[in-house]
């Protein structure tokens, strides 16, 4: 069976609702509660405008917090293109949080490590129960071949 795609997760802001069901559907799947503080991902709104952005983990091409992780606790699959964290390697240093350039990753005190987006090996729930649509996981090659062609 031939792997799927690399994915990334983008935001649109005219679509979002600023409903939360996306941090709910990811604080759900991986701690079993609900609980917006342990979400992967934050939807964020300058109480000024009223604007709305979503601080999640890009994956980057040059992961600083990767690059920070003085253990290798964080590393990429090659398959996937997910920037992963080995629970069991984290120190909890908090490099990787102070590296972040996105604010993506954030330290679990009860367990003692670093988390940030998985994207939930492939199949994001905060997609799937975002219904307006304002968080979309697309192919990372097209995207970024997209963005290139913008520039």
């Amino acid at each position: 069976m031939k792997n799927p795609p690399p994915k990334l997760l983008v935001f649109d802001p005219t679509r979002c609702t600023a409903c939360h069901y996306c941090e709910i559907a990811c604080s759900y799947s991986h701690f079993h509660v609900i609980d917006l503080a342990k979400a992967n991902l934050h939807v964020l709104t300058d109480p000024a405008t009223g604007e709305r952005e979503v601080a999640h983990c890009l994956h980057c091409d040059n992961a600083l917090c990767l690059e920070a992780c003085p253990t290798g606790a964080i590393y990429r699959d090659e398959v996937t293109k997910i920037v992963r964290i080995n629970p069991m390697k984290c120190i909890g240093c908090k490099s990787c949080v102070a590296a972040c350039p996105v604010g993506a990753m954030w330290f679990h005190e009860a367990e003692g490590s670093a988390r940030k987006c998985d994207l939930c090996d492939g199949d994001p729930k905060c997609v799937k129960y975002c219904s307006p649509g304002a968080v979309r996981a697309v192919d990372r090659a097209a995207y970024l071949k997209e963005l290139e062609a913008k520039k």
